[in-house]
């Protein structure tokens, strides 16, 4: 009972915010292109920053927001410059 109460809050919550078009566009293309991109950025912050927890973590979290940075503009780029390959790469969902 608790959690469906906790499920009908949240969804009352998310209800109400309003979510960046650019986000509900470009999610399929995040969703299938993210894997490519996250191990080497991954890979390169934690070569250079030195073995600590609190870098650890900067590098968990900086891996995050790059990826999504990214992923999103390289889809501007492609919705540009590319619209029907975008469209096929993401079967239609453009």
């Amino acid at each position: 009972i608790i959690t469906m109460l906790l499920l009908i809050i949240l969804y009352r919550i998310v209800e109400r915010t309003s979510t960046p078009r650019i986000f509900i566009t470009s999610s399929t293309f995040l969703y299938t292109s993210h894997l490519y991109i996250t191990g080497p950025i991954k890979t390169i912050l934690i070569a250079v920053l030195p073995n600590n927890i609190i870098c650890n973590i900067f590098a968990l979290i900086a891996t995050f927001v790059l990826t999504i940075m990214i992923c999103i503009g390289t889809y501007i780029v492609l919705k540009k410059s590319m619209p029907r390959f975008l469209g096929i790469i993401t079967g239609g969902r453009i």
